[in-house]
């Protein structure tokens, strides 16, 4: 699977913050941006499917 590359700028706050987060998973903090990434891609697309689900269940309430 060909990678795609990118830059990310980051506060020293938030860069010193990520680094401890990173270190105590054990990753770095490359790894650990990637992986929290794809969570919250992960949670989107569980949302958008629950809803089209409830948009689909006949004996969902209905707002109109």
């Amino acid at each position: 699977m060909a990678m795609r590359m990118t830059t990310v700028r980051l506060s020293e706050p938030l860069y010193r913050e990520l680094q401890r987060m990173s270190e105590l998973a054990g990753v770095s903090i490359a790894q650990w941006i990637r992986e929290a990434a794809i969570a919250q891609l992960n949670f989107v697309k569980g949302v958008e499917y629950g809803r089209q689900q409830s948009l689909s269940d006949p004996n969902s309430q209905s707002d109109d």
